[in-house]
């Protein structure tokens, strides 16, 4: 299969923006059409917090000293990117905290070990709901921390990844990296854990189940902003489609079915030679 872009990025625009308590919104205001010299000109201003729409946290944001929006090495926003699939487990509880088990289980899994600086990605599902934010957020009324449901990363995952991988940063394609149980106390154990060790992250991403779960490479624009906790960002990635493997299994097949068959019509030639 041919390698491909793939856009992991929501539109931004007025009436289903997610923001950092969900009630932001962008405010667009311009003018676009001929002006008196009688050529077409488009030009507006935005108005938009930094952690809205599918976005990018820099560390900074939940701790002290760490890099900030203008500190993260350019080496770091094109990286690898690694795939692990825990839509079944949000399909049965949408408030399921990813555990480290899911990560040992996709390491057993592909035989495979995430490199440093790589970007770790979690595909819950939830991305094709972004619009709907009764079906996002598990309820219209998000005031209500309680009866919001959302999946999330558990404290226990994020610390596991810190002491075990050496990560760029980790993306998600729902609300929050944050899992919900530590968003509703409002303690955000997960984020700070990440951002101690300069973790960046990514929330309200799209389309993670059309890549390879390794085979891709993911370039993440997000804004150089001094100063800045985050930013909304445009997240493509360029690679193998999912069933690429399928692909390179069925052609490993192949090879070996014609490299047994050529060995036994030269056996067969030898002999009647």
């Amino acid at each position: 299969s041919k390698d491909r872009w793939i856009d992991m990025t929501h539109e931004m625009s007025n009436g289903a923006v997610i923001g950092g308590r969900y009630e932001h919104n962008v405010t667009f205001r311009g003018e676009r059409g001929r002006n008196p010299s009688r050529y077409w000109y488009e030009d507006g201003e935005v108005y938009v917090a930094e952690h809205t729409g599918t976005h990018f946290a820099a560390p900074c944001h939940f701790a002290r000293g760490k890099w900030r929006m203008e500190d993260i090495p350019p080496e770091r926003l094109i990286q690898q990117a690694f795939v692990v699939d825990v839509s079944a487990s949000v399909a049965r509880d949408q408030s399921y905290e990813i555990l480290p088990k899911d990560l040992i289980e996709w390491d057993k899994k592909n035989r495979r070990t995430i490199p440093p600086l790589s970007i770790l990605l979690f595909h819950t599902g939830m991305g094709q709901h972004y619009f709907d934010k009764t079906r996002y957020m598990g309820t219209n009324n998000v005031s209500n921390r309680a009866a919001v449901k959302y999946p999330g990363i558990h404290v226990d995952t994020a610390n596991w990844i810190v002491q075990n991988m050496n990560i760029s940063g980790v993306g998600i394609d729902s609300y929050s990296v944050e899992g919900v149980r530590t968003w509703r106390d409002e303690t955000y154990l997960t984020q700070r854990a990440l951002a101690a060790d300069n973790i960046y992250y990514i929330e309200n991403m799209v389309n993670l189940d059309k890549i390879h779960h390794y085979r891709s490479t993911l370039f993440v624009g997000p804004m150089k902003i001094k100063g800045g906790s985050g930013s909304p960002v445009r997240v493509l990635a360029f690679g193998r489609p999912p069933k690429s493997d399928a692909s390179a299994s069925n052609l490993s097949i192949l090879t070996t079915v014609c490299v047994l068959s050529f060995n036994a019509l030269y056996q067969l030639f030898m002999r009647l030679a």
